[in-house]
Protein backbone atom coordinates (compact mmCIF):
# COMPACT_ATOMS: atom_id res chain seq x y z
CA UNK A 1 0.00 0.00 0.00
CA UNK A 2 1.34 3.40 -1.41
CA UNK A 3 1.77 5.96 1.76
CA UNK A 4 -0.70 9.03 1.52
CA UNK A 5 0.50 12.53 -0.25
CA UNK A 6 0.82 14.42 3.15
CA UNK A 7 2.85 11.74 4.44
CA UNK A 8 5.21 11.68 1.72
CA UNK A 9 5.32 15.11 1.43
CA UNK A 10 6.64 15.34 5.43
CA UNK A 11 9.01 13.12 5.25
CA UNK A 12 10.66 14.96 1.95
CA UNK A 13 10.72 17.84 3.86
CA UNK A 14 12.31 16.34 6.73
CA UNK A 15 14.82 14.52 4.17
CA UNK A 16 15.45 17.92 2.00
CA UNK A 17 16.36 19.54 5.94
CA UNK A 18 18.64 17.01 6.57
CA UNK A 19 20.32 16.92 3.46
CA UNK A 20 21.08 20.73 3.65
CA UNK A 21 22.79 20.11 7.29
CA UNK A 22 25.50 19.44 5.16
CA UNK A 23 25.09 19.73 1.43
CA UNK A 24 23.76 21.95 -1.44
CA UNK A 25 20.61 20.24 -2.37
CA UNK A 26 19.66 20.62 -5.88
CA UNK A 27 16.55 18.82 -6.54
CA UNK A 28 14.53 16.08 -5.10
CA UNK A 29 12.43 13.27 -6.31
CA UNK A 30 10.55 10.74 -4.74
CA UNK A 31 9.25 7.10 -5.49
CA UNK A 32 5.30 6.98 -4.54
CA UNK A 33 4.97 3.05 -4.16
CA UNK A 34 6.74 2.64 -1.58
CA UNK A 35 8.51 6.53 -0.49
CA UNK A 36 11.86 6.33 -0.72
CA UNK A 37 13.44 8.76 -2.16
CA UNK A 38 16.67 10.30 -3.50
CA UNK A 39 17.97 14.30 -3.61
CA UNK A 40 20.61 15.37 -5.81
CA UNK A 41 22.77 17.76 -3.84
CA UNK A 42 26.40 18.84 -3.60
CA UNK A 43 29.02 18.11 -0.97
CA UNK A 44 31.48 20.84 0.63
CA UNK A 45 33.63 19.81 -1.99
CA UNK A 46 31.37 20.81 -4.47
CA UNK A 47 30.54 17.13 -5.57
CA UNK A 48 27.86 16.25 -7.31
CA UNK A 49 25.87 13.65 -5.55
CA UNK A 50 22.79 11.43 -5.28
CA UNK A 51 21.35 11.06 -1.42
CA UNK A 52 19.28 7.56 -1.50
CA UNK A 53 16.50 7.58 1.23
CA UNK A 54 15.36 4.16 2.67
CA UNK A 55 11.26 4.28 2.29
CA UNK A 56 10.86 5.13 6.71
CA UNK A 57 14.41 6.81 6.77
CA UNK A 58 14.68 10.78 6.96
CA UNK A 59 18.07 11.58 8.76
CA UNK A 60 20.41 9.17 7.38
CA UNK A 61 20.98 8.44 3.28
CA UNK A 62 23.85 6.91 1.48
CA UNK A 63 25.91 9.12 -0.64
CA UNK A 64 26.87 8.46 -4.03
CA UNK A 65 28.92 10.38 -6.50
CA UNK A 66 27.22 10.97 -9.86
CA UNK A 67 27.87 12.84 -12.54
CA UNK A 68 24.86 15.18 -14.74
CA UNK A 69 24.07 12.39 -17.39
CA UNK A 70 22.95 10.04 -14.48
CA UNK A 71 20.44 12.66 -13.27
CA UNK A 72 17.49 11.64 -15.62
CA UNK A 73 18.24 7.65 -14.30
CA UNK A 74 17.97 8.17 -10.69
CA UNK A 75 14.08 7.35 -10.62
CA UNK A 76 15.18 4.07 -12.13
CA UNK A 77 18.68 3.83 -10.17
CA UNK A 78 16.48 4.49 -6.94
CA UNK A 79 13.90 1.70 -7.91
CA UNK A 80 16.58 -0.66 -8.61
CA UNK A 81 18.19 0.27 -5.56
CA UNK A 82 14.79 -0.51 -3.42
CA UNK A 83 14.59 -4.13 -5.28
CA UNK A 84 17.75 -5.20 -4.50
CA UNK A 85 17.27 -3.80 -0.34
CA UNK A 86 14.02 -6.30 -0.59
CA UNK A 87 15.43 -9.02 -1.88
CA UNK A 88 18.51 -9.08 0.40
CA UNK A 89 15.96 -8.66 3.27
CA UNK A 90 13.68 -11.67 1.94
CA UNK A 91 16.79 -13.72 1.24
CA UNK A 92 16.56 -17.87 2.87
CA UNK A 93 18.87 -17.83 5.46
CA UNK A 94 21.49 -21.33 5.98
CA UNK A 95 21.81 -21.09 9.89
CA UNK A 96 21.76 -24.59 10.81
CA UNK A 97 19.59 -26.47 13.80
CA UNK A 98 21.70 -25.87 17.09
CA UNK A 99 22.97 -22.42 16.07
CA UNK A 100 22.86 -19.79 18.90
CA UNK A 101 21.36 -16.48 18.66
CA UNK A 102 21.88 -13.48 21.20
CA UNK A 103 19.10 -10.69 22.04
CA UNK A 104 20.06 -8.27 24.89
CA UNK A 105 17.91 -5.15 24.84
CA UNK A 106 18.12 -1.83 26.44
CA UNK A 107 20.66 1.12 27.39
CA UNK A 108 20.63 1.25 31.19
CA UNK A 109 19.21 -2.45 32.20
CA UNK A 110 20.89 -4.47 29.68
CA UNK A 111 18.80 -7.99 29.62
CA UNK A 112 20.88 -10.78 27.46
CA UNK A 113 18.89 -13.73 25.67
CA UNK A 114 20.04 -16.77 24.67
CA UNK A 115 18.14 -19.23 22.01
CA UNK A 116 18.90 -22.33 20.17
CA UNK A 117 18.01 -23.10 17.15
CA UNK A 118 15.50 -26.74 16.86
CA UNK A 119 14.07 -26.13 13.77
CA UNK A 120 13.91 -24.42 10.21
CA UNK A 121 10.32 -24.74 9.51
CA UNK A 122 10.60 -22.12 6.22
CA UNK A 123 13.57 -20.29 4.53
CA UNK A 124 13.00 -17.25 6.60
CA UNK A 125 11.94 -18.97 10.15
CA UNK A 126 13.68 -20.48 12.87
CA UNK A 127 12.53 -22.46 15.49
CA UNK A 128 14.02 -21.56 18.60
CA UNK A 129 13.76 -22.41 22.77
CA UNK A 130 15.30 -20.12 25.09
CA UNK A 131 18.96 -21.39 26.45
CA UNK A 132 19.45 -20.10 30.67
CA UNK A 133 22.58 -17.93 31.04
CA UNK A 134 25.12 -18.55 33.21
CA UNK A 135 27.83 -15.94 34.12
CA UNK A 136 31.55 -16.64 33.76
CA UNK A 137 32.39 -13.25 35.40
CA UNK A 138 30.12 -11.39 37.97
CA UNK A 139 26.40 -12.24 38.10
CA UNK A 140 23.31 -13.02 35.95
CA UNK A 141 22.71 -9.01 36.53
CA UNK A 142 25.52 -7.65 35.96
CA UNK A 143 28.90 -9.26 34.82
CA UNK A 144 29.56 -12.12 31.35
CA UNK A 145 27.20 -14.46 30.35
CA UNK A 146 27.25 -17.19 28.14
CA UNK A 147 25.01 -19.87 27.47
CA UNK A 148 24.40 -22.54 29.94
CA UNK A 149 24.56 -25.60 27.81
CA UNK A 150 25.09 -27.71 30.60
CA UNK A 151 21.17 -27.90 31.12
CA UNK A 152 19.14 -30.90 28.82
CA UNK A 153 16.78 -29.55 26.74
CA UNK A 154 13.35 -31.19 26.96
CA UNK A 155 10.53 -31.72 24.53
CA UNK A 156 7.93 -29.41 26.99
CA UNK A 157 10.68 -26.56 26.43
CA UNK A 158 8.63 -23.57 24.45
CA UNK A 159 9.59 -23.41 21.02
CA UNK A 160 9.29 -19.84 19.58
CA UNK A 161 9.30 -19.27 15.89
CA UNK A 162 11.35 -16.00 14.65
CA UNK A 163 11.38 -14.32 11.51
CA UNK A 164 14.97 -14.27 9.96
CA UNK A 165 16.13 -10.87 7.82
CA UNK A 166 19.27 -10.42 5.95
CA UNK A 167 18.73 -6.70 5.42
CA UNK A 168 22.89 -6.43 6.59
CA UNK A 169 24.20 -9.28 4.90
CA UNK A 170 24.32 -12.09 8.09
CA UNK A 171 20.96 -12.99 9.45
CA UNK A 172 19.32 -10.97 12.29
CA UNK A 173 16.40 -12.38 14.47
CA UNK A 174 13.21 -10.49 14.65
CA UNK A 175 12.35 -10.62 18.17
CA UNK A 176 9.43 -7.89 18.28
CA UNK A 177 7.43 -5.76 16.26
CA UNK A 178 9.97 -3.30 16.96
CA UNK A 179 12.37 -2.86 13.82
CA UNK A 180 15.40 -2.34 16.07
CA UNK A 181 14.40 -5.26 18.40
CA UNK A 182 17.21 -7.63 16.65
CA UNK A 183 18.96 -10.86 18.09
CA UNK A 184 21.84 -12.00 15.98
CA UNK A 185 24.05 -15.26 15.59
CA UNK A 186 26.14 -15.77 18.99
CA UNK A 187 29.43 -15.43 18.35
CA UNK A 188 30.98 -17.45 20.77
CA UNK A 189 32.25 -14.29 23.11
CA UNK A 190 30.56 -13.26 26.79
CA UNK A 191 27.99 -10.79 26.47
CA UNK A 192 28.08 -8.16 29.22
CA UNK A 193 24.99 -7.70 31.19
CA UNK A 194 24.30 -4.28 33.50
CA UNK A 195 22.47 -2.95 35.64
CA UNK A 196 21.73 0.84 37.03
Amino acid sequence: MAPKPETIRNRMRKRVFTARKTHVALEAHFDPESAAAVIVARNRGGTLVALFFAPQVTTWFDEVPIVEQDIPNLGRILKERRAEALARKLAPHDIPVGAVFVYNFGATIRRITFYRVVSVPSPRKIGCVEIPAKAVWGTIEQGSLVPDFDREMTTTDPQAVFEITMESGSPSLKVSDWGLARGYLWSGSPETSMTD
